[in-house]
C-alpha cells in the first residue's frame, strides 16, 4: 500500500474501518490494488462553480460618438477562467488532473469603433 493509504489504515479508528472487498478466487488482501480503484466509498463530490467567461461592453452615447466624427463607439472587457468560485472539499477542480496545470485566465480590452 501507498504510505498516506498505510497510516490511514494503521491509525483509523476501528469501528470505522470499511474493510477492503475479496473475491471468491483470490481472498487475501495482498491484491488490494485490483479493488481498491473501484470502492465505492473512495467516491467524493465533485462539486464545483466555475466563471468560465465574463464580459462587459458600454456603448458611448451617439451624441457623443457623433462629436468626434463617429458612428458608434463600444467599450468592452472579457474575461475567461478567472477563478473558481466554490471547490469540493478538497480544493480540486475535478476538470483537471490532480498536479496538473490548470487553465489560465486571460483578459482581454478593447475598443470597436465605426465610422
Amino acid at each position: 500500500m501507498p504510505n498516506d493509504k498505510y497510516s490511514e489504515v494503521k491509525n483509523c479508528d476501528p469501528n470505522e474501518m470499511i474493510p477492503l472487498p475479496q473475491n471468491e478466487i483470490e481472498t487475501r488482501y495482498y491484491f488490494w490494488d485490483r479493488f481498491y480503484p473501484y470502492m465505492s466509498y473512495l467516491t467524493e463530490s465533485a462539486s464545483h462553480i466555475r466563471l468560465q467567461e465574463f464580459s462587459v461592453g458600454y456603448n458611448l452615447p451617439k451624441k457623443v460618438v457623433a462629436k468626434i466624427g463617429m458612428k458608434s463607439l463600444q467599450v468592452y472587457a472579457q474575461c475567461n477562467n478567472p477563478f473558481n468560485i466554490y471547490f469540493n472539499g478538497y480544493g480540486e477542480d475535478p476538470e483537471f488532473a490532480k498536479g496538473t496545470i490548470r487553465l489560465q485566465a486571460s483578459y482581454t480590452f478593447g475598443i470597436k469603433c465605426k465610422f
